[in-house]
């Protein structure tokens, strides 16, 4: 909750990509063409078109600074909510994981960072809480246009639900059809903005950094450096946990088939703006530490809470 109260609080935006999205929704209502930038819509520069649409969505009602802050604010809500869910469903201790989820590493920072990133981070937990739930399909078609790298969670997902539902080809059918409706709105509003299915920022930073054809050994010491920096190995041990959860598998096809690609590809972007791309792998790992953290190892978490905040003061303090 604290967290929630800096968002409505704070004087301004700590990452200059913010004030994009409110450039590209204020753009959005004007009519979609950017008449700045011959050529550019609302989508130009856009990496999350549902973070974009919620704000524009309430620009109808709001000031646009507030509206921005609204969302981020419900989404640090969502979070709080998806890791609240999580605990019970582990039978770990709430506040202990709750903390753990607004402290680890920057957390703190990107849950207010005026991005999508606190939309994300609640997606994703509420994706692996809901995982045996019937509507989980809607979730999942609608993931990877929260962030992109997200399909790499939805896809397993989806997967493991057909699995689970083999003998019912109706069911199957049910669970692909429901995945295809949430997505097709978003892929259509995509296409119909930029010409393509995806975003062009990622392949931009790409392109603009050049880091894939550097040796592999260096690819490797850049995003072990980055990995080291964003203070998440105290939540780490959750990758263990992973493989003792329900759907557990699914979340660390992601984390392995995410982090390897950017490792490969543009390793040096996972240490961009305090690690804020490893902010998405914090739910991940406690729903894997989830299952380490039960009522019988509460004083080891209570310690690991104690240490953690130890390492927030100064990572805070770095910042």
């Amino acid at each position: 909750m604290i967290a929630a109260l800096v968002v409505v609080g704070r004087p301004d935006l700590r990452i200059d990509d913010a004030y994009i999205t409110l450039h590209n929704a204020r753009t959005l209502l004007a009519g979609g063409a950017d008449p700045a930038y011959a050529g550019s819509t609302a989508l130009t520069g856009a990496t999350s078109a549902v973070h974009l649409l919620a704000i524009a969505g309430l620009v109808l009602l709001l000031p646009l600074e507030t509206a921005n802050d609204l969302v981020g604010l419900l989404a640090i809500l969502l979070y709080v909510a998806g890791l609240d869910r999580m605990a019970v469903q582990a039978g770990c201790s709430r506040v202990v994981l709750i903390c753990l989820g607004l402290l680890a590493g920057y957390q703190t920072l990107h849950l207010v960072n005026g991005l999508e990133t606190g939309l994300a981070a609640a997606a994703i937990a509420w994706s692996l809480v809901l995982r045996d739930a019937r509507w989980l399909p809607v979730l999942c078609g609608t993931l990877p246009f929260l962030r992109p790298e997200l399909a790499l969670l939805a896809l397993p997902l989806l997967v493991r639900q057909c699995w689970l539902v083999r003998g019912a080809p109706s069911q199957v059918l049910r669970i692909t059809a429901l995945a295809a409706a949430a997505a097709i709105p978003w892929v259509a509003f995509s296409w119909m903005m930029t010409g393509s299915l995806v975003p062009a920022t990622g392949g931009a930073k790409i392109a603009f950094f050049a880091e894939a054809p550097l040796p592999l050994a260096d690819k490797l010491m850049i995003a072990s450096s980055a990995i080291l920096h964003s203070a998440l190995l105290i939540v780490a041990i959750g990758g263990i946990g992973l493989w003792r959860r329900r759907a557990g598998w699914c979340g660390a096809i992601f984390l392995l088939a995410w982090l390897g690609s950017a490792t490969w590809v543009f390793p040096g972007g996972l240490s961009h703006n305090y690690c804020r791309y490893l902010a998405e792998a914090v739910p991940v790992l406690l729903f894997g530490a989830a299952g380490l953290l039960t009522a019988e190892r509460r004083r080891v978490a209570c310690v690991a809470v104690l240490c953690l905040v130890g390492l927030q003061a100064r990572t805070l303090q770095a910042a």
